[in-house]
């Protein structure tokens, strides 16, 4: 916040994304087993680290979202790659809301592989080291999921989500042509439903910058492989640091904590299209590019 204020110091923006792109980009190609114990509440940068990680293991109180429109951000860490991964149009409504999963529906949209009751972290620990691993990747990742899978059978029952019951009503965005009319498809639903009474607030509150960046990130991204998706969001998010709502919203949520950031846009229809453009417009040649060292893969 200091450094996008000041503009001291210099670079600072793009070298803390880079790193934690780098980071998140290893995790998702490391050759190991990693295991991600999701336990709690895990968001921005906590859920780059999940989405990423071969063993990704959620409890009962996991608590998974992407908060980004409440900071005046998008869903980064990734989530142009992994948004794509889950059912038709719940990507971009999670995006769109900030609404938070529980362990349920993170392994019903793919951002979860495994179940476990939270007690049970300590057998997990004893199981793994007393388990034969060798220097076979593949066997090395079996062993590790066999472990999972024996943790899941004596963990009870995973705590009910909301993901799968609200299918239907969160497909529907697909029959509106434009952001804002998916936009007002969410806002006038008329429910009882806490789950996405929920979602509309903070729809409501949120950015809308961030709406129409994560539309345009979504669409963009389709046919991107893993690295371009990353390449892309380093632009996308030095441009946030730029534009001034990323600002007001970490000021607003996490410095002076007032809960009431002052959108220079107040809704969709004062966003230019050309300052969208401007987040999707390349900073640097493939060569001079800060992440020119991640593959295609």
């Amino acid at each position: 916040h200091k450094a996008m204020s000041t503009g001291e110091p210099a670079h600072y923006i793009e070298d803390f994304f880079t790193l934690e792109y780098k980071l998140d980009y290893l995790i998702h190609c490391y050759e190991k087993p990693i295991l991600l114990w999701g336990n709690g509440i895990v968001m921005g940068g906590g859920r780059g680290l999940m989405a990423g990680a071969s063993h990704r293991v959620v409890t009962e109180s996991s608590r998974i979202a992407m908060p980004e429109l409440t900071i005046g951000l998008y869903p980064d860490v990734g989530g142009s790659y992994f948004l794509h991964k889950m059912p038709e149009q719940v990507g971009l409504f999670l995006g769109l809301t900030a609404a938070s999963i529980n362990a349920e529906d993170a392994l019903f949209v793919n951002l979860a592989d495994h179940y476990a009751s939270a007690d049970k972290y300590d057998a997990i620990l004893t199981a793994i080291t007393a388990e034969k691993w060798g220097k076979t990747a593949s066997l090395n990742h079996e062993k590790l999921t066999n472990i999972l899978i024996s943790i899941d059978n004596i963990s009870g029952r995973v705590p009910k989500g909301n993901v799968k019951d609200n299918l239907g009503v969160i497909q529907k965005l697909a029959e509106f042509d434009s952001l804002q009319g998916k936009i007002d498809y969410i806002q006038a639903l008329e429910t009882e439903d806490k789950w996405l009474n929920r979602a509309q607030k903070s729809l409501a509150h949120g950015c809308p910058l961030s709406c129409a960046l994560v539309e345009r990130q979504l669409a963009n991204s389709k046919e991107m492989t893993l690295a371009q998706c990353f390449k892309m969001e380093l632009g996308m998010s030095v441009r946030c640091g730029e534009v001034g709502e990323f600002q007001e919203g970490v000021r607003a949520l996490l410095i002076d904590k007032d809960g009431a950031p002052n959108w220079q846009f107040k809704s969709l229809s004062d966003i230019d299209e050309a300052v969208v453009d401007s987040f999707f417009t390349a900073r640097w040649d493939e060569q001079s590019h800060p992440l020119n060292s991640l593959t295609s893969s």
